[in-house]
């Protein structure tokens, strides 16, 4: 059976119910910075602040997955391998022990 877990809502969404806007300002080095302009280039992303919410929204996406004790991976649809995601900050969620098999 295939259940699909719901993101969060996106920052945008969130951000029409909270009462005003903060800036939260950022520095990379300049190559960090050319991947992001070059994924922006990619996904046709026209501005870091979208860029930021399309992050921010699969990675509260993936810790729902996390919380709710399911393996966050990639599946290739050709030979059906998984290749699970790695992540530091996804290995510090623990799901509750009743959610896992």
């Amino acid at each position: 059976m295939k259940t699909e877990i719901q993101p969060e809502p996106s920052l945008e969404q969130q951000a029409s119910s909270s009462s005003s806007p903060v800036r939260i300002q950022l520095d990379f080095q300049s190559d960090y910075v050319k991947e992001l302009d070059e994924l922006m280039k990619e996904t046709k992303i026209t501005t870091r602040k979208d860029l930021f919410n399309n992050a921010l929204t699969l990675f509260q996406w993936a810790a729902k997955a996390k919380r709710a004790g399911r393996i966050v991976a990639s599946l290739d649809d050709e030979t059906g391998t998984a290749r699970e995601l790695v992540m530091p900050a996804l290995e510090n969620i623990t799901a509750p022990s009743s959610s896992r098999k």
